[in-house]
């Protein structure tokens, strides 16, 4: 497609027989419903290569997978052609980059969050003009219409902070009407309330893998720090793109994938067994064999259901 700008999909329902062209350059959009969902898509899967990781005996093969599986999104990523999707990338690979140094990430958050505030109130159009016009990674971006759009949203906040805005953005100006912030979009459908959930949605999601990165072992860490990358990846996405179609499921299946490691670690501290020092990609018989914990022998196939099996073959729940 990349090639040609002929779409081999383009037989479904919606997608178009030839890929979209800007500044001479073909747009990959594949199945997706859009050149820059696509490009979102694999930039939020970056991440989740990572989670290949975890030592064990075959770690050669693991890191060769990861990388393969990264190389292949980032790839992804460049053929879409969207600034919005690099953007995401390269926060993820700083981010995941960023793990040596994770014990200094409240503190460096902190001073990052002062800085911007004081840029913000220094600079005549504000800190979201400096990041949104002046780092643009794609010819022909349409960095300053997102600024436009989220400075005029925040100029009219008195619109659509109650329940959302009746009127829509067509009004704030010239192409306003194309709403590609997924803030914005909140927003003026549902007002402050909607906004402060979704906000709230992406601080819960996080602060769920941070529980598990305290209280984990090492594999457990590495694949908490990956998801929770994962969830912040998509909000740095969402200053650049209202999702639809496959965008929505990207970001609620890592939410699901976040929440059921967060319960699956809960459930062992709960039963009071001890974190499994090893590859869960291993062989799986080692994983069938009963570890004995006390006077319970517990499965670890069976962790995830928070279960073991007592002396006499009994299922036992786990108590507090």
């Amino acid at each position: 497609e990349k090639a040609t700008s002929w779409n081999f999909f383009s037989f479904y329902s919606g997608i178009p027989e030839y890929s979209q062209v800007r500044v001479d350059k073909v747009r990959v959009q594949a199945a997706f419903a859009h050149p820059i969902i696509l490009g979102v898509w694999f930039a939020t899967a970056v991440p989740l290569a990572f989670c290949l990781l975890p030592v064990g005996r075959q770690r050669s093969i693991q890191v060769l997978a990861a990388a393969t599986a990264a190389g292949v999104f980032i790839t992804g990523v460049f053929i879409s052609g969207t600034s919005t999707a690099v953007g995401a990338t390269l926060a993820s690979l700083l981010m995941l980059a960023w793990y040596p140094a994770r014990r200094y990430t409240a503190t460096c958050a902190k001073c990052l969050a002062v800085v911007a505030i004081a840029v913000h109130f220094a600079s005549t159009n504000g800190v979201h003009h400096l990041l949104l016009t002046r780092f643009t990674f794609m010819a022909g971006s349409t960095g300053y219409h997102r600024y436009a759009l989220i400075d005029n949203c925040m100029n009219n906040f008195g619109e659509w902070f109650l329940i959302g805005s009746s009127r829509g953005s067509y009004h704030w100006g010239y192409g306003m009407d194309d709403v590609t912030c997924e803030y914005v979009s909140k927003a003026l459908k549902s007002g402050l309330v909607g906004l402060s959930l979704l906000i709230a949605m992406i601080v819960v999601g996080v602060r769920s893998m941070v529980e598990v990165f305290r209280g984990g072992d090492r594999v457990e860490r590495i694949i908490a720090y990956c998801l929770a990358v994962t969830i912040l990846s998509h909000a740095v996405s969402f200053i650049g793109v209202s999702y639809f179609g496959q965008g929505y499921f990207s970001f609620y299946a890592v939410l699901g994938m976040a929440g059921a490691w967060m319960e699956g670690f809960r459930r062992r501290q709960a039963a009071g067994v001890p974190a499994i020092r090893g590859n869960p990609h291993g062989n799986p018989r080692q994983w069938a064999r009963p570890r004995t914990h006390g006077q319970v022998q517990i499965y670890p196939a069976l962790l995830g259901q928070g279960k073991g099996r007592d002396e006499s073959n009994r299922s036992v729940e786990p108590t507090s």
